[in-house]
């Protein structure tokens, strides 16, 4: 699919074109895996839009630079298209930023609303979904706390009812046309100024409405910012239709399609990142999907969870396998000096440039950037980071030549990048750009029925040569009720530390540091915001991997647990525990 666009609304039409596309093949798949012995030719299908949509996704952002160019030029001589420009630059920030949540509706939605709150002005925002036959199935509130929000449904069912009823916008203003009598008594109460309604329409379905208000500005809301809501929702519409047939056949999928460990490990080699849980395993078969492509990736994670042993992973399994991996600790290296570091520098540039250095980005030319700690970028490095995923240009200090580079760029980072937009420490659009496909990589604490994989792999990296080390089930059980807040690196630190101390050739729990082996103490911390029925299921599932993981088989794990053996696959299929 190309994108050729000649204005804004060509552009737009292309947009809704390609979502189209992407949607009636999506429907396509859904058919073959309801088909039976179709299910390899599904996994094929599903792969190959997959890189389609990655490829759209590439030329519609190199397009709308190029149309933004455009527009720009003519900024000075037309009012009317400094508007347009600044409106089609959100659709398009929108659409990207749905683009990237296709694997998650309420991340979706919660940018929905962000982006709707920065664009209008509004004090409060709203969408609500509802299902074929009318009932609310989805509800997300923004700028609301509990009372508030129940107070804006009842008084916006009487403009969503109406909303619905006709599929047509509604607007609401305290001081036009209606008097503050035939207002709603909750408008009244919350002190709403003006709001607006408008349907989630797509092909003649109401999808459900998103609402917005004014609490704190008499302004009314204009015909301009009604029109732009009624674009913005029918963006929204088909990004909302991909995102929920993405769910419905992620569902799917994974129950037919899941590859076993083995059989991922054929497609997508990566022995440093261990383990078997379901929560790494999600993970990597999207990283398998992604490796292949030449689109930048955004790696999120708390620390020491393994971004960069992905990032090398992904470099590993791509057709750049062959180039150079460069990296650069975006936050080890002084704001005044990793300029230079990242771009280079000509001769003669500063005091000292005697000859010119490359920088990282050109050393890394036909192969992979890894920005380890993105979130520490300084702001004016960030416009010119930005220049070269939108250009493949950089121009080094002290040049006066843009030199083109060939290079992917895989970001990663340990804090929440859309807070540090809002606060205005990070660029909306290099986030944007960045983060075309986002991995996030769960914390150890998410899956501690690796720690047994883990640990072994950890004894035979770390053990002398010519020693052989195990590790006591009850060191096991230490371990795994650990809270962990430094993640694998941490794991990996104590099982070295053991290995040094181990006086015999069985690590216990005299070995591991004084602070691993206070289990009640840890277990009772990590479970101190939870509820009791929350906490239980904790304790259940830790409980049932333990017998697994010491019975020879499932019969035995029954039988110890006091249970039938389908009761007990009954419990694996709950707790994601068929590894």
């Amino acid at each position: 699919m190309s994108v050729n666009p000649h204005s804004p609304g060509a552009l737009e039409e292309q947009i809704l074109q390609g979502m189209q596309k992407f949607s009636a093949e999506f429907n396509q798949i859904t058919l073959l895996l309801a088909t039976e012995g179709k299910v390899a030719e599904a996994r094929q299908a599903l792969q190959r839009l997959f890189r389609e949509f990655l490829h759209f996704h590439q030329l519609l952002a190199g397009d709308i630079q190029k149309l933004s160019a455009t527009v720009a030029r003519e900024q000075e001589k037309n009012t009317e298209l400094i508007e347009e420009n600044q409106r089609l630059n959100t659709l398009i920030t929108a659409l990207i930023g749905f683009s990237g949540h296709m694997r998650g509706k309420k991340a979706m939605m919660e940018n929905i609303l962000d982006t709707l709150a920065r664009t209008l002005a509004t004090d409060s925002s709203y969408v609500l979904l509802t299902d074929d036959e009318g009932n609310v199935s989805y509800s997300l509130g923004r700028n609301m706390d509990a009372v508030k929000e129940r107070e804006v449904q009842d008084w916006s069912r009487t403009i969503i009812r109406e909303t619905l009823k006709g599929s047509r916008p509604q607007t609401v203003h305290v001081n036009g046309d209606r008097p503050s009598g035939e207002l709603p008594h909750s408008m009244l109460k919350l002190q709403i100024k003006a709001a607006m309604c408008v349907p989630i329409c797509i092909e003649g379905r109401c999808l459900g409405v998103v609402y917005v208000d004014r609490r704190h500005s008499d302004r009314p809301f204009t015909n301009s910012e009604l029109g732009f809501l009624m674009k913005f929702s029918s963006l929204m519409a088909r990004a909302l239709q991909v995102s929920i047939y993405m769910e419905n056949l992620q569902s799917r999928i994974l129950s037919k399609l899941v590859l076993s460990r083995k059989e991922l490990d054929d497609v997508f080699h990566c022995p440093d990142l261990v383990g078997h849980s379901r929560a790494l395993l999600d993970v990597l078969r999207v990283a398998a999907q992604v490796a292949p492509t030449d689109v930048p990736v955004l790696i999120t994670g708390e620390s020491g969870t393994g971004k960069e042993l992905m990032a090398r992973a992904i470099h590993q399994n791509s057709l750049r396998r062959d180039q150079p991996f460069v990296t650069i600790n975006c936050g080890a290296i002084p704001e005044n000096l990793l300029e230079s570091e990242l771009f280079g520098y000509e001769a003669g540039a500063f005091t000292g440039a005697r000859r010119a250095k490359p920088g990282k980005i050109s050393l890394a030319h036909r192969g992979t950037l890894f920005l380890d700690e993105i979130g520490e970028l300084h702001p004016s490095l960030q416009s010119k980071l930005l220049r070269v995923l939108q250009f493949g240009e950089l121009e080094p200090l002290g040049g006066t030549t843009p030199q083109h580079v060939d290079v992917r760029i895989i970001a990663a980072t340990n804090r929440d990048l859309r807070e540090m937009i809002h606060a205005g420490q990070f660029r909306e659009d290099l986030y944007y750009r960045l983060r075309v496909i986002e991995l996030h990589l769960p914390a150890l604490s998410e899956r501690r029925e690796d720690i047994p994989e883990l640990v072994d792999y950890f004894i035979q990296k770390h053990a002398p040569e010519g020693r052989h080390f195990r590790i006591s089930e009850s060191a096991i059980g230490v371990l795994e009720n650990y809270n962990w807040p430094g993640n694998v690196r941490e794991l990996e630190n104590v099982i070295q530390r053991a290995l040094i101390l181990c006086q015999e050739d069985t690590i216990t729990p005299n070995d591991l540091p004084t602070e691993i082996r206070t289990p009640e103490l840890d277990a009772l911390s990590e479970l101190g915001d939870k509820t009791l029925a929350e906490a239980e299921r904790e304790f259940r599932r830790l409980y049932i991997t333990r017998i697994l993981r010491s019975s020879k088989t499932k019969a035995e794990a029954a039988r110890r647990l006091g249970v039938n053996r389908s009761y007990l696959y009954k419990l694996l299929e709950e707790f994601g525990l068929h590894s």
